[in-house]
């Protein structure tokens, strides 16, 4: 049952940082959301919205402007701590330019009110969740009614914490958000984590990686205040748990995260201290890094390949009723290569030197298997999609070119509706998601119409319940994140629209599992979405994940399995796969020698 939100947002400026007006605008767009906007009183120290390492280090550790905003001085030597930040400034090369900490004048609509001690128990008595958007302690006597949670990043040590995630070389960079509440009559703070969002970790620049952290805040706030209006607890909600396959944890990444954030809130919210000259050998172990890759850049290219296993077409399930889904996993065949399966287990399709093959989609006509990919030149500007009958073997035949249109087109997903055969290729360079129709399969498409327009989605994939349609999309909470970590649902009648959105959008964020990866998987009355886990590097591996529920009020899904490259392979990840009558096709990642 949805309901109407009352939401206070607590900041410390009528000019407050870019970020903050992002967040702003998001909400003042949701229906069943009321926000109200205070300014503290009195206002916290000035914050420099300058947005450089220089300046950085020019303002001392604790400079609040440019990536190293919110850090607390290491313990230690200065010429170790200054060395390495001189180090940092060498690393950092940013691709990013927007800057969310840049001051602006507030975008609200509604009035603000001055928020001191004497009017906080009026203003904040009758409201939901008070959000604390400053970057200072709330005062004691700003604290709302027992009753009214405070939900909080930590803003003051962000910064610090995005460093040390790079410096440690973590798989993924967490943005956690808190809840904190206070017992009737008490002033002990009782605090939860509300939420924990996976950023892609692949990039060198501490600049990119804290603007990241900021950037996805709007995002994640919105989507946790929106499940929260429509009675979704936010933690239940964003992670119902895993399954353990053959003994082993299916997200140890996430599992970590939690247990980091808890022991963040025993840390008062700051990283480890660390002498000067241990973070000088973390930078200097960094730095190495950056250099080894651009060398290596120089005399190997990645290559993006297809490859195949072919489980037959007797590999589907044969299960009892009294089994349970672990047990259903394990002793089936048809889902093992994902649940349970390595890189290395498939075989390569031969392809072209110096041109990548990705994004598979399989579909039988007659009694041919073709495979759907994208086809890209390492030195052209964009990729086209192609097409191959697909031998038992493994073997291609007869690749032949479906469609350039001029720009990039990816994730060539083919299916079929009332005997007529349709695409729908990523377009999110044309801000639209387009439906295609095979004129003369498998080689001839016209396009049908725009699904959805001014939209920045990727990785469109439909799937027909028995009642209405679904299709899974993903957009990008902002730019700077450089990666698709959320999950949008739409809904319609006909394949050809009208497409409505779910009320629960994003239903999944994080780069860990939000990007989708395939075509959903049938297995009787249950439904499996692969996705893409995003850690380390893009396209790192495939996660499967059961889908608990699907509606027009909710969604929930549960880990089922995970495929990734092995230690020693040369395989360095995987991010798509399709599965047909037993075939299971991937794409991977591997180096190869420039001539």
């Amino acid at each position: 049952m949805q309901r109407i939100l009352s939401v206070i947002a607590i900041i410390d400026t009528p000019t407050p940082e870019g970020w903050i007006n992002q967040l702003i605008d998001r909400l003042e767009a949701r229906d069943k959301v009321q926000l109200n906007i205070v300014v503290q009183e009195p206002a916290g120290q000035p914050v420099d919205a300058s947005d450089s390492l220089s300046e950085s280090a020019t303002h001392g550790d604790n400079a609040s402007g440019g990536s190293m905003r919110g850090f607390r001085p290491a313990s230690g030597s200065w010429p170790g701590r200054l060395a390495s930040r001189l180090l940092h400034q060498r690393i950092d090369r940013p691709r990013f330019s927007a800057n969310p900490w840049l001051r602006e004048t507030l975008h609200a609509s509604t009035s603000t009110q001055v928020l001191n001690a004497e009017n906080c128990g009026t203003l904040l008595a009758d409201c939901d969740v008070v959000l604390k958007l400053t970057g200072t302690k709330l005062p004691d006597p700003l604290w709302p009614p027992a009753s009214v949670p405070v939900w909080d990043a930590h803003l003051e040590t962000l910064g610090a914490r995005t460093e040390d995630s790079l410096l440690q070389r973590e798989s993924l960079n967490w943005v956690h958000l808190w809840s904190h509440s206070r017992g009737d009559g008490s002033h002990t703070v009782q605090t939860r984590r509300i939420a924990s969002h996976a950023l892609p970790r692949q990039s060198f620049s501490l600049t990119d990686l804290s603007r990241a952290a900021w950037f996805c805040l709007p995002a994640l706030i919105d989507s946790r205040l929106n499940w929260l209006a429509h009675d979704s607890d936010p933690v239940s909600t964003e992670y119902s748990g895993s399954l353990p396959m053959a003994g082993r944890t299916i997200d140890p990444e996430v599992r970590a995260a939690h247990s980091r954030a808890e022991e963040l809130q025993r840390r008062a919210y700051h990283p480890p201290a660390r002498s000067g000259l241990h973070r000088l050998a973390l930078a200097l172990a960094l730095w190495w890094s950056q250099s080894v890759e651009r060398v290596r850049h120089h005399f190997w290219y990645e290559q993006w390949q297809l490859a195949f296993r072919n489980d037959g077409p007797d590999a589907l399930f044969h299960s009892a009723g009294t089994e349970t889904t672990a047990e259903r996993l394990e002793n089936s065949n048809r889902l093992d290569a994902l649940a349970n399966g390595r890189v290395g287990d498939f075989v390569t399709i031969d392809s072209p030197e110096r041109v990548w093959w990705a994004d598979p989609h399989l579909y039988r006509h007659e009694d041919d298997l073709y495979v759907f990919f994208e086809e890209m030149a390492l030195d052209a500007d964009y990729g086209h999609l192609s097409v191959a009958r697909l031998t038992d073997e493994g073997r291609v035949e007869s690749v032949a070119k479906v469609l350039d249109e001029g720009h990039h087109l990816s994730y060539p997903f083919v299916f079929n509706d009332d005997k007529e055969i349709y695409m729908i290729p990523e377009t999110a360079s044309m801000q639209s998601v387009q439906l295609y129709r095979a004129q003369h399969f498998p080689e001839q498409w016209v396009k049908v119409k725009d699904l959805l327009c001014n939209v920045n989605l990727a990785d469109s994939t439909v799937h027909f319940d028995g009642e209405r349609w679904w299709m899974f999309t993903n957009g990008m909470s902002h730019r700077s994140v450089d990666e698709r970590d959320e999950l949008h649902l739409y809904h319609a009648d006909n394949v050809t629209g009208p497409w409505q959105a779910h009320p629960m959008n994003p239903v999944v964020t994080g780069v860990d599992r939000a990007r989708m990866a395939g075509s959903i998987i049938r297995d009787g009355s249950g439904l499996y979405r692969p996705s893409q886990f995003g850690a380390l590097r893009y396209g790192h591996g495939i996660n499967l994940h059961r889908i608990d529920r699907l509606d027009l009020q909710s969604y929930s899904e549960t880990t089922v399995g995970r495929l990734l490259p092995e230690a020693g392979s040369p395989w360095l990840g995987c991010h798509s796969t399709s599965y047909l009558d037993g075939v299971t096709v991937v794409d991977r990642v591997t180096r190869r020698r420039r001539h």
